[in-house]
């Protein structure tokens, strides 16, 4: 793409249209094979609406920002985003939307077989075809402007690298044939990316960019599926790991560690610059890259000898010490979860105002991303209200209380707080509960077991 001609599709995007009709869905797909990989690849309207509007609603650290920079957003556009993030936040990667909308069904056709289906109430259904009319002329235009270069995209793809690659894979993870549905997408320069979420693989593509790297990386996920019990059960038995890292610190080391790794190293440039610029594992994607760098020998061992449980061994072994390291060089950090994370944010900025501070709720997937890098120095702080909805913590991390839960909503019954100390994996923990959210807020504010 010229400068010229991407200069006018940054000024197509940036001017609101009104809703278009619905277009006829771009039919064509082709089916690429690799040994044991076989991609049908394809573009679809219906698919491009969904896409557009999940990353423009920034509902998860994963959406990508090209779209975001290209389309400038007024206030109506930022409610109405609101109200599909609402939806998609309840249904989380991978839960039905990925199901219903990456088709190359015409879009009123997969708003009704989502209905049916359950992925989506008819009320959030409504609401979808809403969101998706205003921002469906914006969207039209970027795919009119790059459908040709979205079906050129693969035509050079050397197959051959591909091919040894998957198959290196298929041996590796017990796969003698992996299909994945492709759904190319359109992206404002300078962007792209990929994803593989509910059973569908998304690459974005900007003009004149090489699909095969983020295809390879996407690949990789999708062969990892075919074994996620053993790597679950992997994850589950090493401090600090859950599965989503294990998954993408194998997908990085295979690309664009291995696979990509030519001329210049990008996987060693990319941990390098996160190591100078002082980031830690608290950031998802530098919590990737490095531990697929430290992966990369044992994966590319793996790959040779297809020998699996070897590979899990030895990434259990690599993530402890990835782990320890980045725990001697990062600052101890305020850890609030549950409701009164206010009161906390205020009383940190007082008694450890030179650490940083995060609040999040009782979930699984929060607890992984946070407390699963417990590290020395930390405060951790779980809290409780009696008219709270978030009232337990997860399975699997209840070794961190130093009190049972049980006994602390005994006491809040009575009308009564809690204030336990204790700790877990080096860091200091405590057990702050009141009887209502008010109440637990002044207990924050005022009690001495955060300053001791």
């Amino acid at each position: 793409m010229t400068r010229a001609a991407a200069a006018a599709l940054l000024l197509l995007l940036a001017v609101p249209a009104a809703a278009a009709p619905e277009e006829p869905s771009p039919e064509w797909s082709e089916r690429i094979e690799c040994g044991p990989l076989v991609l049908e690849v394809r573009a679809s309207r219906t698919a491009h609406l969904f896409h557009v509007v999940d990353q423009l609603s920034a509902w998860s650290e994963f959406c990508h920002a090209q779209y975001g920079r290209a389309m400038p957003l007024d206030d109506a556009d930022r409610a109405a985003l609101a109200r599909h993030a609402a939806i998609r936040g309840r249904r989380g990667w991978g839960g039905g939307l990925e199901q219903a909308f990456y088709t190359a069904a015409p879009l009123e056709e997969a708003l009704a077989a989502a209905v049916e289906a359950g992925h989506l109430t008819a009320e959030e259904g409504t609401t979808e075809r809403e969101v998706f009319a205003r921002f469906a002329g914006r969207v039209d235009g970027l795919l009119r402007a790059q459908s040709g270069d979205l079906r050129k995209s693969l035509a050079a793809l050397d197959r051959g690298p591909v091919t040894r690659m998957a198959k290196a894979l298929g041996r590796l993870f017990g796969a003698e044939r992996v299909e994945i549905p492709v759904f190319l997408m359109a992206s404002p320069p300078p962007g792209g990316g990929g994803g593989l979420n509910g059973g569908r693989m998304t690459i974005e593509l900007c003009p004149g960019e090489d699909a095969a790297p983020t295809l390879v990386h996407e690949a990789v996920h999708g062969f990892i599926e075919r074994k996620r019990s053993l790597l679950e059960e992997c994850a589950a038995r090493t401090e600090g790991l859950d599965y989503q890292t294990l998954n993408e610190g194998i997908a990085y080391a295979v690309m664009p560690g291995i696979f990509g790794a030519g001329k210049s190293d990008r996987l060693a440039e990319r941990v390098g610059q996160d190591l100078r610029g002082g980031a830690t594992l608290d950031d998802s994607y530098t919590r990737f890259n490095r531990y697929g760098l430290a992966l990369r020998p044992a994966v590319r061992e793996a790959l040779e000898s297809g020998d699996l449980p070897a590979l899990l061994d030895g990434a259990r072994a690599v993530w402890l010490a990835v782990r320890e390291l980045d725990g001697a060089n990062a600052p101890p950090r305020n850890l609030c979860a549950g409701p009164g994370w206010e009161a906390f944010h205020e009383r940190t900025k007082v008694l450890r105002p030179e650490f940083p501070t995060w609040s999040f709720n009782h979930d699984a997937g929060h607890y992984a991303d946070r407390i699963g890098s417990l590290r020395r120095g930390d405060l951790l702080v779980l809290t409780f209200a009696g008219d709270s909805q978030d009232r337990a913590v997860p399975d699997g991390w209840t070794e961190l209380l130093p009190v049972p839960l049980a006994e602390v909503w005994r006491e809040v019954a009575a009308n009564r707080t809690v204030e336990r100390v204790g700790a877990a994996r080096g860091a200091r923990v405590v057990v702050l509960a009141a009887p209502t959210t008010a109440a637990l807020a002044r207990l924050v504010r005022e009690t001495k077991a955060l300053s001791e």
